[in-house]
């Protein structure tokens, strides 16, 4: 069930639009990274630019049939699941595509680290000054109306157009406090 849902959500979300940025290359928008909540809040500094970031990049299967493939062998079998080193095999990016898309952050001067073993994540560590050059972002310090203080990006990620249809998601841009009830 879990596998389903999580082959649902990777197949629902695909779209991306294109912008150019001033003295720069095109960049693709990876979309559903801006905060919500900024809408709402003040930026009240900039995020110092050395300050060191550690994001989560997780990147798209490496096809819908892949895809359809994996929940096909996981549904023959008991207890209806693939090992992650399966997963990997079945969806996860090309070794190509995987040399690309760490070139790309390694190049903007991140430290990459290692690949996870279903082949579809990795971290990046970075300062402030070189995710935003990066990532065609601005981080700031924000304070909502409820006075909850936050950072996170002025807007959506942007990346190169051979590295953002590999993308998924990119998690660390923001750390809105979670306001999820706990029973």
């Amino acid at each position: 069930m879990l596998f389903r849902s999580v082959v649902a959500t990777l197949l629902s979300s695909s779209s991306t639009s294109t912008v150019t940025i001033a003295n720069a290359e095109p960049a693709v928008l990876v979309p559903g990274h801006a905060s919500a909540y900024t809408s709402n809040a003040t930026m009240i500094s900039r995020l110092p630019p050395d300050k060191i970031l550690g994001l989560t990049i997780a990147l798209r299967p490496k096809s819908d049939q892949a895809l359809a493939n994996a929940l096909a062998l996981a549904q023959n079998r008991a207890p209806n699941r693939l090992t992650v080193d399966e997963l990997g095999s079945a969806v996860g990016q090309s070794s190509v595509n995987l040399a690309t898309i760490t070139s790309f952050f390694r190049a903007a001067g991140m430290t990459v680290g290692p690949l996870a073993a279903d082949q579809l994540s990795f971290r990046v560590t970075g300062t402030v000054a070189n995710l935003e050059k990066a990532l065609s972002v601005t981080f700031g310090n924000y304070v909502d109306r409820a006075g909850n203080q936050f950072f996170s990006t002025d807007g959506e990620p942007g990346l190169p157009t051979d590295v953002a249809p590999l993308v998924q998601v990119i998690y660390g841009l923001d750390n809105f406090p979670d306001r999820k009830s706990v029973v």
